[in-house]
């Protein structure tokens, strides 16, 4: 397969072998080269903008399922090995996550925002980072929250979830 054609040039620029009418053969790449490549890259790009897109996503429905106390959610957003630490720092497997989300278990939620989430992926791996704030002001409270993300099979699945108390900031005069 070539990605491009030769073309002839004259012998004197020493750069290649000379060929019996003493022309020098070196690849030069084609339009349709360029396009395609061009193309491939593009669509690279946009295809981990539209992963990253995803990801986001995942940790803005988790966060949702976790507010509304959905564990059926909260199993489908999370791998079998999925792992919390908790604000408090105690560490929490999947099973116990989920049955702390129980329905009987529910309790008054305040409202509240996903804000800063970012992005990082490697391969199959991510990380994304966001702040929940949670009530009314002047009465707030903020974590922020780190979760891990891994591709399993076709699908984008939590496996662990760290979230940290931010101080309070008292509001500006």
């Amino acid at each position: 397969m070539t990605f491009g054609r030769c073309e002839p040039y004259l012998a004197d620029d020493n750069r290649g072998k000379q060929n019996s009418r003493g022309y020098v053969m070196r690849a030069k790449p084609s339009f349709f080269t360029i396009l395609f490549l061009g193309v491939a890259i593009n669509a690279h790009a946009f295809g981990s903008e539209k992963q990253a897109a995803q990801i986001e996503k995942l940790g803005k429905d988790y966060v949702a399922a976790q507010f509304s106390f959905n564990q059926e959610a909260i199993s489908r957003l999370t791998a079998p090995n999925f792992v919390e630490v908790s604000p408090k720092g105690e560490v929490d497997e999947r099973a116990a996550v989920i049955g702390f989300y129980a329905p009987e278990k529910r309790t008054t939620v305040p409202p509240y925002t996903v804000s800063d989430s970012k992005v990082r992926m490697s391969g199959t791996s991510a990380v994304i980072t966001q702040v929940v704030t949670m009530g009314v002001e002047p009465r707030t409270a903020s974590l922020s929250q780190s979760l891990a993300a891994a591709k399993i099979g076709y699908k984008w699945l939590l496996i662990s979830s760290q979230s940290t108390p931010l101080p309070h900031r008292s509001p500006e005069k």
